[in-house]
This record gives C-alpha cells, structure tokens and sequence, in this order.
C-alpha cells in the first residue's frame, strides 16, 4: 500500500490546484490516453495477435459484454478500495511512530471485533490514553451514487481527538464539544466537503455499504484544520453507530445486525 502513498498525494495537489472536478477529467483523459496508445503499440508489435483477439470478441458479443461489465464493476470496486484504504493506511503510517500498541483481531482483514472488547482493552491495555476506531460509510445520495457523494467515517470518541490524532491540536474545542453534545453530529474535512457541496450546519443522510439497514443522518458541525491527512477524512461519534446498532437489534428481535459483534476495528 505504501507504493500509492506518493500517487495518493499527486491525484490530492492536482485537485487542490485545479479542483476536484478539472482533476477528475485530467485522470479520466490521462488513463484514456494510456489506455489508446498502448493499444495503438500492440497493434504495430503484434498485427496478427490483434486481429486475432478482435475477431473473438466479435464472434462472442455476450461474452465481450459481460467481460467489460465485469471489468466495470472492478473498476469500480478497486476505486472504492482507493478512495478509504490509502487515506486509512497514510494515517496509520505517520502515526505509527507515536503508537505504543495497537490492537486488531489477527485472523481477518479487516480487523472486526465484538464491542464487549472495548473496556477491557481501553481499561487494562491502554491506561493512560487510548482510542477505538470503527469504519462507516456509504452514500449521501441514495439515487445518485458517485464518488462526489460517497463518504467514510472514522467512528470514534471525539474526546479523543486533540489527544490522539496527530496535529489537531489547533482543532477548535467548540466542534468536540458539539459532536459530544449532538451524537449526530460530525466533523468533515475541507477538501470533502467540497466534493460533498456541503458546509458546516448542513444535514444530510447516508446510506451505508457496510451497515446494511443501517442509515443514519448526520449534521456537519465542524471541519478540520487545512491539512492534506485530515481533507478528505471524517469522524462522527461511536455511540450514534452504537446505539442505531441496538435499536436495530431491539426492533427485529431475535434477529441481530450481522455487524453486531464485529463492529470494533482497531484500539
């Protein structure tokens, strides 16, 4: 993962020059460009292979559509894969200096443990400080999913934010205390926020993709400092999630949430 970590920065300072949207189009038209004259190269080197190759996909036009459906639906895939995965581990990286210990669940990927581990492990493990994480996301337009309008959370205590995460310490008081006092409160990044066309006092809904049934509204309460690690993140409280997870378990009894017991990722 650490060799996307410099393209993740490149693609991040080309939409802060240019914005999100000119950016988007400058991607598209590079890896259009790649993708035509790598094919124009096959196509001089190996004549006989191409012809060969095109005429498969004309005798066989289900087959062709259903293998370009399928590399859409991977493409697709693969981005959301970017669009958390290499924030998550730029966070990880730079902070895993200052960590004395983390904690995950050894057997799968993602880390995915029950909540009855949260006090012992915060208690016994992590005396002096110590933070949980829990990831939720999805989309703020259930009609309209793009990538302007998926979102990630890191689900935490936000107490915890100006003693454990790095560099908010000039993060204002005022937004930790709103998403104590309002659990449906949340701070977004500058850069997110953009893409979202949202600002602070804004409310909207998101549909979840890892929570199924699980879709909570949200208001926007704070954002954080300008800074290319915290534009593009988003936390919001861990008892909102905790409690739509019991609410959820109460009203479909005996049925449970399939994420009931795995919805602690990292301490």
């Amino acid at each position: 993962m650490q060799y996307l970590l410099p393209l993740y920065s490149l693609v991040r300072k080309l939409e802060a020059a240019v914005g999100p949207k000119v950016a988007t189009l400058i991607i598209i038209g590079a890896a259009f460009a790649v993708v035509v004259g790598l094919l124009v190269l096959a196509r001089l080197l190996f004549p006989n292979y191409t012809t060969f190759v095109l005429k498969g996909m004309r005798r066989n036009r289900l087959r062709t559509a259903l293998a370009c459906l399928a590399v859409m639906v991977l493409t697709f895939v693969v981005t959301l894969i970017w669009s958390f995965l290499v924030p998550l581990d730029l966070l990880m990286t730079e902070k895993a200096k200052d960590f004395k210990m983390i904690v995950t669940e050894r057997l799968q990927v993602p880390s995915q443990m029950p909540l009855a581990y949260q006090a012992p492990l915060e208690s016994e493990v992590a005396k002096e400080d110590s933070m949980t994480w829990s990831f939720y996301g999805g989309f703020t337009d259930k009609e309209k999913k793009t990538f302007e309008n998926i979102i990630f959370f890191f689900v935490m205590d936000p107490t915890k934010l100006k003693t454990m995460m790095d560099e908010l310490e000039s993060l204002d008081q005022k937004y930790v205390d709103a998403m104590v006092n309002n659990r449906k409160g949340c701070i977004i990044g500058k850069d997110r926020l953009k893409k979202m066309n949202k600002q602070i006092g804004d409310r909207f809904t998101v549909t979840s993709l890892n929570y199924k049934d699980i879709d909570l509204e949200f208001e926007i309460v704070g954002t954080f400092p300008d800074h290319p690690r915290y534009n593009q993140s988003a936390v919001m409280n861990r008892e909102y999630l905790y409690e739509a997870l019991e609410q959820y378990n109460q009203k479909n009894r005996p049925k449970r949430h399939p994420m009931s017991d795995k919805q602690l990722n990292l301490v």
